[in-house]
């Protein structure tokens, strides 16, 4: 724990003092109204969580006839986690992303026993990363799924930590929506721009690119510099660092 009045063990906490961190949250999440902000407040609600906990805030919806899944906020997940979750379409298979809503998922009890076999693919995709063990919540609005997970060792039998996201999961999910809707980058590829940032992962020059993504070489590069327009990325690399929120 980061702050000198709270033991090292978050389960030995009172009912106190969990609420005197619930309603410190809940002020701060109060101000929350762009990505920096929301980013800022996770890394401070981090502060409440077992150590080397990471959370993570996502966004998926339908953009233009493709499911896209998006970082809202991230504070220490692996980049190419974030990535591969998107572009290969792991929520489809991910038992949490299709768990239920208002509810605190345990990770090692969604990803037990797997019957089918995306989701043994997935689970054992999952356990190679050393995705086991977290707890994520869910919610949806206006056709936007939403989740909140927040991965660690010792996340699942923390008792304080599981108080402290239930209650103030839906006005996490609330900031979220300000923040979606005052950036409305998050989640806006279409399918050319996403066929465009897929081929360029892919290959390093721009030729090997355009044909992968099926566009010829100048429409492949005016794609992609609309793309750093719209973003306001001084790069590709930039802009590829925005679309996905990496660090």
């Amino acid at each position: 724990m980061a702050n000198a009045d709270f033991t090292q063990d978050t389960r030995t906490l009172s009912i106190e003092n969990a609420m005197i961190v619930k309603y410190r949250l809940l002020s701060l999440l109060s101000k929350v109204n762009s990505k920096e902000s929301m980013n800022d407040f996770i890394v401070e609600m981090n502060k409440y969580f077992p150590s080397e906990s990471r959370v993570i805030i996502v966004v998926g919806a339908m953009v233009r006839k493709r499911y896209r899944v998006s970082v809202i906020a991230n504070n220490g997940w692996c980049n190419g986690w974030v990535v591969a979750y998107d572009q290969q379409k792991l929520y489809k298979a991910d038992p949490i992303w299709n768990g239920p809503c208002n509810e605190l998922m345990l990770w090692s009890k969604m990803l037990k026993n797997p019957i089918l076999s995306i989701r043994k693919k997935f689970v054992g995709f999952a356990r190679s990363e050393g995705m086991e063990f977290g707890v994520s919540w869910k919610n949806i609005s206006d056709g936007k799924t939403f989740l909140v997970s927040v991965e660690g060792q010792f996340i699942e039998d923390d008792e304080f930590s599981h108080y402290i996201l239930r209650s103030i999961c839906d006005q996490i999910f609330d900031a979220a929506i300000r923040v979606v809707e005052k950036h409305p980058e998050i989640a806006m590829l279409d399918s050319k721009e996403y066929q465009a940032i897929v081929s360029m992962f892919q290959y390093s020059n721009d030729v090997d690119a355009a044909e992968k993504s099926g566009m010829s070489l100048d429409s492949y590069r005016y794609t992609l510099r609309e793309m750093r327009k719209r973003f306001l990325a001084e790069n590709r690399y930039d802009m590829i660092r925005k679309v996905f929120h990496l660090s």
